[in-house]
């Protein structure tokens, strides 16, 4: 290991400073890396950066070789949630019963005597009423078959 390559860090952690040894690897190498570390779970630069150094590497602009990466990666862009502003939840308004009901399923579970193995729960938003069905499968066509009458 050639030592003058080596940079100096200050880390602060939890109110001290820890002095840290990094590595600066060739610039033939920074792309290599960054693209070995992203592919392993296409994580975001943040984290990309996290595991670069505790790799013990380091180099200038890292971060945005890390974030221009994550950017023109297909599929992070293709599976990437849009950052328009926040967006809170939002409670859903029900101003009479039966206007508005949340529909879940459970499953699969042991089986009962009968061959059910899974619950659809519905309920009511505006009474908090609920109503338990015990399903065989978890088909849409089943499943409509409980949610219709209810």
């Amino acid at each position: 290991q050639d030592r003058s390559l080596n940079i100096f860090a200050t880390q602060v952690v939890e109110n001290k400073k820890e002095d840290l040894d990094y590595m600066t690897p060739p610039d033939a190498d920074r792309d290599g890396i960054l693209q070995e570390i992203h592919q392993f779970g296409h994580f975001g630069a943040q984290a990309i950066v996290r595991e670069v150094h505790s790799q013990g590497l380091h180099w200038a602009n890292v971060y945005d070789e890390a974030k221009k990466l994550v950017s023109s990666c297909p599929e992070c862009q293709k599976h990437k949630i849009s950052k328009r502003g926040w967006h809170p939840l939002k409670n859903v308004v029900s101003l009479q019963p039966m206007s508005h009901c949340s529909v879940d399923l459970a499953g699969p579970l042991t089986p009962t005597l009968d061959g059910y193995v899974y619950v659809m729960v519905v309920t009511d938003i505006y009474t908090k009423y609920i109503i338990v069905r015990p399903l065989k499968t978890k088909e849409s066509t089943v499943v409509s078959k409980y949610v219709l009458p209810v």
